[in-house]
């Protein structure tokens, strides 16, 4: 695991080595252990190592043979062993044990297209100086990330913005419709970033650097089979999954360093504790988070459980953080706006765990493949929903008006997703507009009140508004796989993870189990009311009774009583005073206006407050 970046430029020498050092001491949080450079004429690389895999020689930047070849990477390969017999079978020479190398030499066989063979997490960068050409590339999910800026001829890249905007050379300008995005989805979704000048690398995309341009290509891309596959029985299919599953914790689980696992207490997490106790030598390092008096915030009682049944040595965090200084931290680790305050606790997890692991393995991804999310009901309920009788349905809505709507009690949750719901589901809205209208932080309405006029998001789920599809659960889950998934989840696991120099897995996301979700049909993730159906059934197997039924739980803070509480002052003074920052995007009257209504719990928009909070800290830092 490690901070990469470097810079491309074929219309003049690259002039400044010192500038892509500056560039590579901004990530040396991600990289504690060990740095590397390499140097031409029309390119330069960095890197920062945080060692997991081979901790003796497995420094970067790696080259070929003939030192042709040059690579900087950032994850893991987990089929390496396979394909270093596979290369050495076919002459090649390793200088060292680690799956960094294996890159080169797939490299040097398949080009740019060896990213079809890679099991793993990875963003990588290669430098051919034969060819005179840079490929950068992500995974297919986007569990690693990787920016990058072309301006006047030059390309720049990084593991984070922070990197780019290391070189004074690089103009960046925030780009408008990356606010309205945030303020749409809590984050800011791929290829876009809050600068117009730079971008984020698509999941599943190479981009190619010569002397006749840039050239972006997909190599990967979510795909749901046409129709039902023929399948076998139900019990088979569980079989094969936990035997996926169990493979994919088999693999992530090697390291040369301490492991661990973030323990919730739900499905996702417990099944992969459960999986790893069997190939585990010692008692498992587990680590949960605990929010004492907080009602359904706290999990770690179900954590606990978990931990005894397999007998793990249990670590658990009391976490009662200084909002002020969560939400600081917070900022300046993300880099853009990024409104997701589950990152709080993950932060501070992570560094916890850090003091005894170097890896952590979480269940990210269960609920996204599966189809874990209670909203992914939406699907199955709306049109039946939207065949009742208009009188009927504006009665529905009235009552779901009229229910209690916070995330405190399960009547709470249920009261907010009623509302949602009967908001979303407008006449003649198709599933997906419907499902990303729950998606939604701000509502329509108030989000042209918060911006100036005329300000709005870019259309990034386009393509799959205009999809035909057989089942509209698919439609829902691969909006969440193509935005939610990797640039809320995977963004905010990378970059809380990497603040502190420990390396975050998700086994639920191996490539065989992927694969093997895609081609899944609908009433196998979903059935009825219960959600991730096969999963559970899979999992049964291997947890202790009760666990694999467990309803999902976000792992939340309690946002809205900071609001109300700790953060009340802070928020007046920062977000509605006259100096105020965010002022040319924000209307702090509006922002006024929507606390004074959540004080007087006519409406939870603790996510809008928390939003508008977090962008203006952000300008404060940036602007």
């Amino acid at each position: 695991m490690c901070g990469i970046c470097g810079q491309v430029s074929f219309t003049d020498q690259l002039g400044d080595p010192e500038g892509i050092r500056r560039m590579t001491a901004t990530l040396t949080h991600r990289g504690p252990d060990d740095e590397g450079y390499y140097a031409a004429p029309h390119v330069g690389l960095g890197m920062r190592r945080l060692s997991v895999i081979d901790l003796v020689t497995g420094r970067q930047p790696i080259t070929n043979e003939d030192r042709s070849v040059w690579v900087v990477f950032n994850g893991e390969i987990y089929n390496h062993q396979a394909l270093r017999r596979e290369l050495e079978a076919k002459g090649h020479r390793f200088t060292t044990h680690s799956d960094t190398e294996v890159i080169v030499h797939l490299y040097e066989e398949e080009g740019p297209e060896c990213v079809r063979r890679l099991n793993g997490m990875f963003a990588f960068a290669i430098w051919d100086a034969k060819a005179q050409r840079l490929l950068l590339a992500r995974d297919p999910l986007g569990i690693k990330p990787l920016y990058y800026a072309l301006q006047d001829g030059r390309l720049w890249f990084a593991s984070e913005l922070k990197a780019l905007r290391a070189d004074p050379r690089l103009r960046l300008t925030v780009d408008p419709s990356a606010v309205a995005d945030y303020f749409t989805w809590l984050y800011i979704p791929s290829p876009y970033t809050i600068f117009q000048e730079a971008h984020k690398l698509p999941a599943g995309h190479y981009l190619l650097m010569s002397r006749d341009g840039a050239r972006l290509e997909r190599y990967w891309r979510v795909a749901f089979p046409d129709g039902t596959p023929p399948r076998g029985s139900l019990q088979d299919e569980a079989d094969q999954l936990l035997d996926l599953l169990r493979g994919a914790v088999r693999r992530q689980m090697v390291a040369d360093v301490p492991v661990g696992i973030f323990l919730s207490g739900g499905l996702d997490s417990s099944g992969v504790v459960a999986l790893a106790r069997e190939c585990a030598s010692g008692p498992l390092q587990t680590f949960s988070a605990s929010f004492p008096g907080m009602g359904l915030y706290d999990e770690s009682a179900s954590a606990r459980q978990v931990a005894e049944q397999f007998g793990c040595d249990h670590h658990e965090l009391v976490i009662s953080p200084s909002a002020a200084e969560a939400l600081e931290m917070v900022v300046r680790s993300c880099d853009e706006p990024f409104g997701d305050s589950s990152a709080i606790p993950l932060y501070y997890l992570a560094r916890f765990a850090k003091t005894r692991v170097t890896v952590a393995l979480s269940g990210t991804g269960g609920d996204d493949l599966f189809a874990g999310y209670r909203r992914y009901q939406l699907s199955r309920l709306l049109p039946r929903y939207q065949r009742l009788p208009r009188l009927l349905r504006r009665g529905v809505a009235e009552v779901a008006a009229r229910l209690p709507a916070h995330r405190r009690s399960r009547l709470g949750q249920w009261g907010l997703y009623a509302k949602r719901f009967c908001g979303a589901a407008q006449d003649g809205a198709t599933t997906l507009e419907a499902y990303l209208t729950t998606l939604t932080c701000c509502d329509a309405s108030l989000r042209r009140a918060l911006l100036p006029a005329g300000l709005e998001a870019h259309p990034v789920h386009h393509g799959l508004l205009h999809r035909p599809s057989g089942d509209p659960l698919e439609l829902c889950l691969a909006a969440d796989l193509a935005t939610y998934l990797p640039d809320d989840l995977l963004a905010k696991e990378d970059r809380m993870t990497m603040a502190v120099g420990l390396e975050g897995r998700v086994p639920f996301l191996d490539q065989e189990v992927v694969e093997f979700a895609l081609r899944l049909p609908g009433d196998l993730k979903l059935r009825g009311a219960t959600t991730k159906y096969l999963l559970r059934r899979a999992l049964r197997r291997v947890l202790p009774a009760g666990v694999a039924e467990r309803p999902k739980h976000g792992f939340a803070v309690p946002v809205g009583e900071w609001i109300l509480g700790e953060l009340s002052e802070v928020f007046h003074d920062l977000v509605c005073a006259p100096t105020a920052h965010s002022r040319p995007w924000i209307d702090p009257a509006v922002a006024q206006d929507a606390l004074s209504r959540h004080r007087q719990g006519r409406e939870d928009l603790s996510q809008v407050l928390w939003a508008l909070l977090v962008f203006e800290v952000w300008c404060r830092q940036n602007l």
